[in-house]
Parts: C-alpha cells; structure tokens; sequence
C-alpha cells in the first residue's frame, strides 16, 4: 500500500503542483497543520506563510510562501488553491527586509480608509512570511 498523497497546488493563473508527496505542512486560519495519507477529511481556510512538502520518503523538503486560499483534505488527495505562490531557494532576506520596510513606510502615509492599505498589507504578510521561510532555511 502506498504512503503517498496526490498534491494539487493551484493558483489563479496556472496549476504549480500536482503529483505525489509523502506529507504537506500548511499555514490555516488557526495554525500551522500536517497532513499524511489517510487524514481525516476536512477544509480549512489558508493565511499567508509558509507550505512544505516531501516528493519522496527521504527526499528534501521542499519550501514555498503562499497567500491565503483553501485547503481540501481527502484521505489520499490534498487540494490547495491559493491567490499566490513563492518559492523558498536563494532568498535575499537583506533585500526582502528592505521591500518590506518600504511597504510599511508607505502604509505610514495613507489614510486608514484608503483601499491601497488592504493591498499593501498583503503585500507585507507575504514579505513577513517569505522572511520567516528565509531564516527557517538558514
């Protein structure tokens, strides 16, 4: 019997992933979770941070920063459709802290009901998390 999950990964614009992992780890709405074959069904909501998986027993983790979207858990299948999509391979943290710290001066500068502070909030929960994958590689 195999041990290993179909993984979909897709976003708006194309599907990213899709083939066999042995496990996922993904950021929902109320924590981090793990998923291995035979999980019990659910769906949950995705917040922004960090998604891994195995393509294989003893393989390499393999590392991305998504943005918030859905999970579907079967028993043998998980589905993950999200708004976007990073990978985690040769990050320039010093770079990434230095957009991030432009953002947060921009945001300084609008109004509080301004609707370019929604999206330059994302911007920054996707930044945040690409560092917190960054320095968990490191």
């Amino acid at each position: 019997m195999s041990e290993m999950l179909q993984l979909e990964v897709i976003t708006p614009d194309r599907q990213v992933f899709s083939g066999e992992v042995t496990d996922v780890l993904l950021p929902g709405i109320e924590g981090e979770f793990g998923v291995l074959k035979g999980h019990t069904p659910f769906l949950s909501g995705l917040d922004y941070g960090l998604m891994s998986y195995t393509k294989a027993e003893g393989s390499k983790k393999e590392f991305f920063v998504i943005g918030q979207g859905y999970a579907e858990v079967t028993g043998s299948r998980v589905i993950v459709i999200i708004e976007t999509v990073l990978p985690v391979e040769n990050v320039d943290v010093a770079n990434v802290q230095k957009d991030r710290d432009s953002q947060q001066q921009k945001l300084a500068k609008i109004q509080q009901d301004d609707p370019e502070g929604e999206k330059i909030k994302k911007e920054i929960k996707m930044l945040d998390a690409l560092l917190k994958a960054a320095n968990r590689q490191q």
